[in-house]
């Protein structure tokens, strides 16, 4: 009679394969930290690194025609966005503004950039002794912007500040 069973299994019968599944979770726990290490060596390069040739252009430059055929650059400057109290009784008022600074001295912009501290100071220091009421109407806010023009044109006489244009004008009643 034949055994039915047969001899190749009875040879490797104490060899035992390991499920596919062990093999995947060790290559996982080698694969991931790797992964992370690498992603956090990256990012931390990528923050750290000071940026290279990468200034912040706070300006910009319009060429407009002259009737006589000449040609004109109008600088643009913008300002840091300014939020600040108004002077009020009840309840409390704020303001965020952002301003434009127009010019046609283009040589000077180094000159307006160190002058920035001065013209965020006279604004906030005009802005918190004027109320809301003052500003509600079209005629406050031409007031408001003829009187900032006055003053940053004192604060950097030499350069002529010919206009002032409202990026952000926003009150907000915090009650």
């Amino acid at each position: 009679m034949v055994n039915k069973t047969n001899a190749f299994d009875d040879e490797y019968e104490d060899i035992t394969i390991p499920p596919a599944n062990a093999n995947k979770k060790k290559v996982l726990l080698i694969i991931i930290p790797i992964l992370i290490i690498i992603g956090l060596i990256v990012s931390f390069y990528a923050v750290s690194l000071p940026k290279q040739n990468e200034k912040v252009q706070n300006y910009y430059i319009v060429e407009t025609a002259a009737s006589d055929g000449t040609s004109n650059n109008l600088i643009f400057y913008d300002l840091p966005e300014i939020t600040t109290n108004l002077k009020n009784k009840s309840p409390e008022t704020k303001i965020k503004l952002k301003l434009t600074l127009e010019t046609s001295d283009s040589d000077k912009i180094n000159t307006i950039e160190a002058y920035i501290p001065r013209i965020q100071n006279l604004i906030i220091e005009h802005l918190v002794e004027t109320s809301a009421e003052e500003l509600q109407s079209s005629e406050g806010l031409y007031w408001l912007k003829e009187e900032l023009l006055y003053r940053i044109n004192l604060t950097v006489y030499p350069i002529q500040i010919k206009d002032i244009n409202f990026k952000i004008f926003d009150i907000q009643k915090i009650k």
